[in-house]
């Protein structure tokens, strides 16, 4: 595959930034046109959800001597399985038979998730800062870009905020829900639309500053969003001149206290749980112990992968990141607790002590696999390789022109930056995204083309993979290189110090 490709769906320029570093011979913005993948199915139950519990054989660790090919999830592995027996766990369930109706409630918003619910934080929430009367107004500052977003991704934000503030470009940032993002640029929302009278901004030690919205720094250059743009809004003329570039990838943990004994679940408990109201799946059987974000990007997909829409959902709702970490981690009932949140949360130092992702088992899946090979990994091989289906990309949305070239040209910087198809000034970008717990693109082995959608081989290049052991397992089999001399044919790229066969 190209390094980069573009894709129309619904209309969307989307473009696909695989490559690590433009001194791998990248050229910038170059796209070729690749047919659309399948799309993901709409809120409703798989057709097999309700059938065999081994529809759709997984290789486990046992079946490593099989040849399996189906699809990426059907590949070898060598990770831990943690089976989650339906039969068995699930009060009332039938194999073979379809699952049971969600109780009747309103259809799944038209205009997507964002607009139910909060996505981490309010707008105002963002920075801090000394009253309003002391800030500058955010068109002050230099070459400002102004960035209208989830704040799921404010880390990603910050860290290109704190590198770009060397340019000099300023990067503000207004927080706000999933789909804030796509509708900023695609409808030409303001920061007011969004509640928000302050931004923020970071300078080059990495302090986080506020700034007042102005009329003149209202409107956004970027919008960065957790979803593809048609999970947001209804396109049906599709949006001609609005590119979509990905970045790194969020991987969703289905999480529990560190105190519970449960090591997996599977997407028909999950159905059960939240679609039908706890009751059916023990220990979750207390609701008010069942923790999720409305509106936020992991909430969205995981209501695609079970079939219960955002808005239907049973259990208690959380209004912020900390809330939703502290709601789980320190819930009096561990054992009935149940969460879910994005892996850069759950392994993050300062929350492993209290949270733990267990294992999910898809639709058709025999092995409940977690995002890690193990449970206390971080290397992501599962989500790498297709085992375990629960990620979103992260996503910058821009005017651009017929070449999908960003019109701001410092607008263009950043997301060449955030896709990894330019250095940064400063810093080491790709670096922050391994150690924040998100995985770049360069070390993925699948993809997909729609919010959810069908996992496909995937072959980046250049390739990052090994430089993500590196990093995530403090080793690598990898040959260590300097140049492509030193490497054999069967890897003759020498990408990031290891050599790497794309």
């Amino acid at each position: 595959m190209n390094a980069r490709s573009r894709l129309a769906v619904a209309g969307t320029s989307i473009v696909w930034a695989t490559g690590c570093w433009t001194v791998y011979g990248l050229d910038k913005y170059t796209t070729a046109r690749d047919a659309a993948a399948p799309s993901s199915s709409a809120f409703e139950p798989s057709p097999t959800s309700g059938g065999q519990e081994a529809s759709v054989p997984d290789a486990g660790p046992a079946s490593c001597d099989a040849e399996q090919t189906a699809s990426p999830a059907a590949v070898c592995t060598g990770a831990i399985c943690v089976p989650f027996q339906n039969s068995a766990r699930i009060q009332g369930y039938m194999p073979g038979a379809p699952l049971p109706p969600l109780p009747d409630g309103a259809p799944p918003p038209a205009t997507g998730p964002g607009d139910g619910g909060v996505d981490g934080a309010s707008p105002d929430a963002a920075g801090a800062g000394s009253g309003a009367g002391s800030l500058p107004a955010c068109s002050t500052l230099p070459s400002p870009v102004y960035v209208v977003g989830s704040t799921g991704l404010a880390g990603l934000a910050g860290e290109l905020g704190q590198l770009t503030s060397t340019v000099p470009i300023t990067i503000v940032f207004v927080a706000a829900k999933s789909c804030d993002g796509p509708k900023a640029i695609i409808l030409n929302k303001t920061a007011f639309d969004f509640g928000a009278t302050t931004a923020t901004y970071w300078d080059a030690a990495g302090t986080a500053h506020t700034c007042l919205v102005d009329d003149a720094s209202s409107y956004a250059d970027i919008g960065l969003g957790q979803l593809f743009a048609d999970a947001c809004l209804t396109l049906p003329q599709g949006t001609p001149g609005i590119g979509d570039f990905l970045g790194p990838i969020t991987p969703i943990d289905i999480v529990v206290p560190t105190g519970s004994s449960q090591t997996s679940i599977s997407a028909e408990a999950l159905y059960y749980t939240i679609g039908l109201g706890a009751g059916s799946v023990a220990p979750w059987t207390n609701p008010s112990e069942v923790f999720f974000n409305p509106g936020s990007g992991p909430q969205y997909d995981v209501a695609l992968a079970i079939g219960v829409p955002p808005n239907q959902w049973k259990g208690t709702t959380v209004a912020t990141a900390p809330q939703n970490i502290a709601k789980v981690g320190t819930s009096p009932d561990p054992e009935s607790t149940l969460g879910l949140m994005g892996s850069d949360l759950v392994e993050a130092p300062t929350n492993t002590s209290t949270l733990k992702a267990i294992a999910y088992q898809d639709v058709g899946q025999s092995c409940g696999y977690y995002p890690n090979a193990t449970a206390t990994s971080s290397e992501k091989q599962n989500v790498r390789d297709g085992h375990y289906p629960l990620w979103g990309f992260s996503h910058m949305f821009a005017k651009v022109n017929a070449q999908d070239v960003p019109l701001n040209p410092n607008a263009a910087l950043i997301i060449a930056y955030f896709t990894g198809q330019q250095p940064t000034p400063t810093g080491d970008f790709l670096r922050f995204v391994v150690s924040d717990h998100l995985l770049p693109l360069c070390a993925m082995r699948v993809t997909r083309a729609t919010e959810m959608g069908q996992l496909l081989p995937y072959a980046p290049s250049p390739s990052c993979g090994c430089y993500f052991d590196s990093i995530t397992k403090g080793t690598t089999t990898c040959q260590v290189c300097k140049t492509p001399s030193d490497c054999p044919t069967t890897s003759p790229h020498c990408n990031l110090g290891y050599c790497e066969p794309h």
